[in-house]
């Protein structure tokens, strides 16, 4: 049989080339150009989305219709662009299924099994868990896509892809997702679904952004070992990737299999910080496989030199196991979205306003509100003019009185008085707008980064000056030297 190659000329036959990237916005990203160009070397046979940032609405026909590729979107349907992932399955590993959520809580229980397009293997949820169950699965975090590859003695098997965004924790009891409760549940919903498929004797492959580092050689600030290795979320992982006692499942993590002691292999930086320019960062996102997949694998590799987000991509390749040829593409592929597919629309359509439209509306809004603002604020001469006497002016001054910047009689009927702009205020008020001088960092004695302050409280949009270099450990002289100085500082 002649080997399959793509658009340009790689030969996918041979191997199984995952990847996974949390792409932090889609909406910056041509996928063609990232497919063959920025993981193009890696002959990608699934790339694996997280934080796709999108609505249905707002997806356009350069993310959603890529030669050689079908894509399959979850997009959080509880808040607008927020989280989103998707799988992008080369026509050489076309799925035979697609569907979203971890948890199964969009399918009836009388059809999880029957429905045609139903992956299956769903967890046992309980009644204090069915919320977190909903609207996990509405909140853009899991997609998973069903695949049949052949292995070596010619036998087929299912083999499902599980694309997942787990939850960060900020703990915060009053938000539906940020709280530690919420975010067990994901995970645990995680685990026993994917045990389940192993069990049901599936491959299974879990990769994504988990938002948890498994080991102290995985973070750069871990500070007190001995805490560390108890944190909840780490002890979840412990657990994962370890053999279950009832069905003797495991799963493995590949880039840890194939490098155990490799340092600072970190994919996710803190932008704001510039932390990536000293590799300081976390290693948050993996790729895990079963243990009985996981005698194919080859390599996993983590892809720092690869920008354009505030994470890195990480591979894994797989040997001797190939994807069965599948002509039908399911149904749920993004291409096959209305606004892709040249449907008629339907009159309830046009009178729904697009999250697109709704956009430009709340921009031209916020603009219109801006000029309101503006038109209602004195000018800068009304703070200039100098009061009026009660004896009449005299006009008898030269016209050219360098003293006098401006000298007019108002023609709104308000006053008959001249407005006097002094050149001494005028240069005050320059002065007053001038834009700070920029102070150099006392470390490096570099002309330091101004910033402001974003969160909310009592400082919220003043601005500040720190040290120009990114963050990095105690000691290195590469990285900050914590310098910090506000801007309209006395010292300053």
């Amino acid at each position: 049989m002649a080997a399959t190659t793509d658009q340009i000329g790689r030969d996918l036959d041979d191997e199984l080339h995952f990847i996974s990237w949390n792409m932090n916005g889609l909406r910056t990203f041509n996928m063609s150009e990232v497919l063959t160009k920025r993981v193009g070397t890696m002959n990608c046979s699934i790339l694996a989305i997280q934080e796709t940032k999108l609505t249905r609405n707002m997806l356009e026909a350069s993310q959603a219709c890529v030669d050689d590729y079908s894509s399959y979107f979850s997009f959080s349907k509880n808040r607008s662009g927020y989280s989103g992932v998707a799988n992008y399955c080369h026509t050489t590993a076309t799925p035979i299924r697609a569907e979203e959520g971890i948890a199964g809580s969009n399918f009836q229980p009388a059809y999880k099994v029957d429905l045609p397009i139903a992956v299956g293997n769903y967890p046992d949820i309980g009644e204090d868990q069915s919320a977190d169950a909903k609207y996990g699965d509405n909140d853009g975090r899991t997609v998973i896509t069903q695949h049949v590859v052949i292995e070596p003695d010619g036998s087929e098997k299912l083999l499902n892809v599980i694309n997942v965004y787990c939850p960060r924790l900020r703990d915060d009891p009053s938000d539906p997702v940020n709280n530690r409760q919420f975010k067990l549940n994901f995970h645990n919903f995680l685990t026993e679904r994917a045990r389940n498929m192993v069990k049901s004797g599936q491959f299974v492959v879990i990769m994504g952004d988990l938002n948890v580092s498994h080991k102290l050689e995985d973070q750069s600030d871990a500070t007190d070992p001995k805490q560390f290795v108890h944190h909840e979320f780490r002890q979840w992982l412990d657990h994962l990737l370890s053999k279950d006692e009832e069905s003797g499942v495991c799963f493995v993590d590949t880039f840890r299999s194939k490098h155990p002691d490799r340092p600072g292999s970190f994919t996710c930086w803190n932008t704001r910080l510039n932390a990536r320019q000293n590799n300081y960062g976390a290693r948050i996102d993996y790729i895990l496989v079963d243990s009985w997949f996981s005698k194919y694998l080859r390599d996993a590799q983590v892809h720092q030199d690869i920008m354009g987000s505030d994470h890195c991509p990480i591979s894994a390749t797989f040997h001797s196991i190939r994807f069965k040829a599948n002509t039908f593409i399911p149904r749920t592929a993004s291409k096959f979205y209305a606004q892709f597919c040249h449907r008629q629309p339907k009159l309830n359509d046009l009178f729904k306003p697009s999250d697109v439209q709704a956009a430009r509306t709340t921009a031209i809004q916020n603009e219109i509100d801006r000029k309101k603002r503006i038109l209602k604020q004195s000018s800068l001469a009304s703070f200039l003019v100098k009061k009026p006497k009660l004896e009449e002016p005299n006009l008898t001054g030269p016209e050219n009185d360098q003293n006098s910047i401006t000298k007019s009689t108002p023609n709104d009927g308000s006053s008959g008085f001249i407005k006097e702009v002094n050149a001494e205020s005028v240069s005050a008020w320059r002065l007053l707008f001038k834009p700070p001088d920029t102070p150099t960092c006392t470390g490096h004695g570099e002309k330091c980064s101004l910033r402001t302050v974003s969160k909310e409280g009592v400082n919220v949009g003043r601005q500040f000056w720190v040290c120009p270099r990114g963050v990095g450990k105690p000691g290195d002289k590469n990285a900050s030297c914590n310098f910090f100085k506000w801007v309209n500082s006395k010292a300053s």
